[in-house]
């Protein structure tokens, strides 16, 4: 318990929508360990839900990419003071940072000036992005709590404390009902093919990728024109948003609020935005395209400085062929995301059913491995044992990290 034996108090700074509903998840178990626990932070509207004091919505801006970190650097700014205040005011006992590590790990180095113990949750994919950033972490965190089983490895040979706390995916993707009963509730007849159609969750990947969906939806009817189409609606959008963006032309989909596992329950295939949804769909064994278009500049970062440098790291960009180790699922990348390349994809998936069944023995395998690692602590027990641990020692020297002021 805290040094002063008073109430336990935790921030978060949570910049992402999955994120923000994974921490909305971990507090009624924290509250359960830790009777009378103050939260509060940075984070989006389930975290609210949830009763943390938030500070500012941020996880629902879903800002991902240069172009997108330019464009939103006045709410950045704005949160990096409203944070960084309210860490120097409250002191709190512990600070939980969430993934985004490009404003996260400089809040580490802020909170470790004042002698906050740094909890680092979903860390930094420096496997893939800026290995160097492992310094930082080893001079800013005190601890690391890692979602995928081979990323335990790399910090521990870094010297930095961590622990393997099991995948939040994992016991919670699971649909409400049967394919027939879900099916039904929607709207769809349960005995014809379901395409699901996954545009992401955030602003500029509806942007990019809801025309590609649309058009390659309307090419999917030309071959099979029984296809019924399914589209889960992110908690940063409504029914209403994607609706008004819909052309007439567009063939019917239903939008369903929430509710992604039990859409995805209906769907014999999907076409879907790259990030943790890609996990999810892999999770409850339907075959899927990844696909990503953005600003031409942040293709051109990805490609050329994160696939061709780290290729000895990183094959994949497909978060579930990140954590399979193989491609069990295409991945088309802008220029090479389009409705034909779609179509010959999703088609092989309904039309051939050798090639469809050995996708799901594939997507089966990789559900097994998840669930077969043993995790270290549950992370609701690791932050109760960072929380009677004596406080974190001041940071060591290092080189100097750029503020957001």
């Amino acid at each position: 318990m805290p040094s002063n034996n008073s109430t336990p108090h935790i921030v978060f700074s949570v910049g992402d929508a999955s994120a923000d509903q994974y921490i909305a998840d971990l507090v009624p178990l924290l509250q359960q360990r830790l009777p009378g626990l103050k939260c509060s932070g940075l984070g989006g509207g389930q975290m609210q839900a949830a009763g943390i004091d938030l500070l500012m919505n941020i996880a629902n801006q879903g800002i991902i990419g240069i172009v997108e970190a330019i464009r939103y650097l006045p709410l950045l700014r704005r949160a990096w003071r409203t944070l960084t205040h309210h860490l120097r005011t409250t002191k709190p006992d512990l600070l939980i940072l969430v993934d985004y590590s490009g404003f996260n790990l400089k809040v580490a180095r802020f909170a470790k000036q004042l002698n906050i113990k740094v909890l680092y949750y979903i860390s930094p994919q420096i496997w893939a992005w800026k290995p160097y950033r492992l310094q930082l972490i080893r001079q800013y965190v005190d601890h690391i709590a890692v979602i995928l089983p081979f990323e335990k490895a790399i910090y521990q040979q870094a010297q930095v404390p961590v622990s393997f706390v099991g995948h939040p995916l994992v016991p919670k993707v699971k649909p409400t009902g049967t394919r027939e009963q879900l099916a039904s509730s929607f709207g769809l007849h349960p005995e014809r093919k379901t395409i699901g159609l996954l545009p992401g969750s955030r602003r500029m990947e509806l942007k990019h990728l809801l025309p590609t969906l649309i058009d390659s939806a309307s090419k999917l009817r030309e071959h099979h024109p029984d296809l019924q189409f399914i589209m889960p609606v992110a908690t940063t959008f409504t029914p209403q948003m994607i609706q008004a963006k819909l052309p007439q032309s567009a063939p019917p989909i239903q939008l369903v609020p929430e509710r992604m596992y039990d859409v995805l329950a209906c769907c014999d295939a999907a076409i879907v935005a790259s990030g943790t949804a890609t996990l999810e769909t892999a999770l409850m064994g339907v075959p899927q395209v990844i696909i990503y278009k953005g600003a031409l500049i942040n293709y051109w970062f990805v490609k050329y400085k994160v696939l061709k440098q780290h290729m000895d790291v990183i094959q994949h960009l497909g978060l579930c062929n990140i954590v399979a180790g193989k491609a069990i699922a295409p991945e088309l990348f802008q220029h090479e995301a389009n409705p034909t390349a779609l179509t010959t994809i999703i088609r092989q998936y309904l039309e051939d059913d050798q090639h469809r069944q050995h996708n799901q023995q594939e997507l089966t395998q990789l559900r097994e491995q998840l669930a077969a690692h043993t995790v270290d602590l549950p992370l609701d027990a690791l932050i109760e044992s960072l929380l009677t641990t004596t406080v974190a020692s001041p940071p060591r020297p290092s080189p100097r990290i750029g503020t957001l002021v």
